[in-house]
């Protein structure tokens, strides 16, 4: 298949069962119904999207085709919000929640076998194989899609050129509804509330396990027994208990998207005319507001103490404790230090202003910041 890479597989066995309830949607920018289907606790499209966009593309340029299996869309335009408001292009995590309360993947999910588009105009695979693009990004301007083959009514993972074009399934955006827990350390009999969100396990609360170098905002132990430690770079790569990690920037961003669907707007920090603007959505406060608000409604703590951060002065360094909540993110490849995700109060602790990630370079890796571990697959 030229440019497309395996990754890893998942054969979806298929028996006889009671399905799942099913429904209708209606598209609200064009009037186009679809049929729906509640798998678990996450209502799906049971028919591919089919709203045309730029870079959407009829199978060999059929409208015919179109008309039955709907566009096959390049990986910018499923990003680019293309599913209905209140819908989502699902995350990884999303489908394998899905696949793991299927009863039966070809009656529920309705998979069609639209084949693909690759970025030199060629299509494939019409009839024999659907392919279905999610959230979640890959290096190198790939991302994650998974593919169902009719014949064997399996679901295989690769990774997918940006430019290449495959069918759209949405999910419903509270179809990643949080389920809660409990996880006890092992290492100090410490109790911590545990939630899922897109199909992953996080601790709902920061962490507290004790090193050597962790501290205590402000250096009251209360403040450990209330926020949980702050830790140094070193200390929060390997902090997490054995089943645990240290989650990458990516892995919050799947969360995120799974609680909020992103809108990009411009963002200048200074005016328009100071030439400091951004199109990201990450500098989009309204955004970032929107997550502390969904994460503290799911159950995941954003009630911060504060921090305590490197300041290179004139005259001299010191170390400053600071209001807010910050979390280290684990470096995403050997090259990088770390990132870290950082949510500023706005004169009190309930007053959330999130400001999203940012790059730790230099004595970055001295600051103190809170550590939420998320559950090894």
């Amino acid at each position: 298949m030229m440019f497309l890479q395996g990754i890893f597989s998942i054969a979806v066995v298929s028996f006889s069962a009671a399905l799942a309830c099913a429904g209708t949607m209606t598209d609200p920018r064009d009037g186009h119904v679809y049929e729906t289907v509640q798998i678990g606790n996450q209502t799906w499209m049971a028919q591919n999207l089919n709203f045309d966009v730029n870079d959407s593309y009829c199978y060999n340029h059929s409208d015919a085709s179109c008309g039955e299996l709907g566009p096959l869309y390049s990986m910018i335009a499923a990003r680019n919000d293309v599913c209905p408001e209140g819908w989502i292009l699902p995350s990884e995590e999303d489908v394998l929640s899905m696949l793991k309360n299927v009863k039966d993947f070809r009656a529920e999910f309705k998979p069609l076998a639209g084949g693909f588009r690759t970025p030199g105009d060629d299509y494939y695979n019409i009839g024999v194989s659907g392919y279905f693009w999610t959230s979640t990004k890959l290096k190198k301007g790939k991302g994650k899609y998974f593919y169902w083959e009719a014949s064997k009514n399996t679901v295989k993972w690769l990774a997918g050129d940006e430019f290449s074009a495959m069918s759209v399934r949405c999910l419903k955006k509270d179809g990643a509804a949080a389920k809660t827990g409990a996880f006890v350390d092992p290492r100090d009999k410490k109790s911590y509330k545990t939630i899922e969100i897109a199909g992953k396990t996080w601790l709902a609360e920061n962490l507290s396990y004790r090193t050597e170098e962790s501290i205590c905002y402000e250096d009251k132990a209360t403040n450990c027994e209330k926020h949980g430690q702050l830790y140094n770079l070193k200390d929060a790569k390997q902090v997490c208990p054995a089943g645990w990690h240290l989650p990458m920037s990516g892995e919050f961003g799947d969360m995120f998207s799974g609680l909020v669907k992103s809108k990009t707007r411009r963002h200048c920090f200074f005016g328009e005319s100071s030439g400091n603007c951004s199109d990201d959505a990450y500098t989009d406060f309204l955004y970032w507001e929107k997550i502390s608000s969904k994460l503290e409604k799911s159950g995941f703590s954003t009630k911060q103490l504060g921090y305590k951060k490197f300041y290179s002065m004139e005259g001299g360094e010191e170390n400053r404790f600071k209001k807010g909540l910050v979390f280290w993110t684990a470096p995403e490849s050997d090259m990088d230090e770390a990132e870290y995700i950082e949510f500023s109060a706005n004169g009190t602790a309930e007053a959330v202003n999130g400001l999203g990630p940012f790059g730790c370079q230099g004595s970055c890796g001295t600051n103190f910041y809170s550590v939420r571990c998320v559950k090894d697959n």
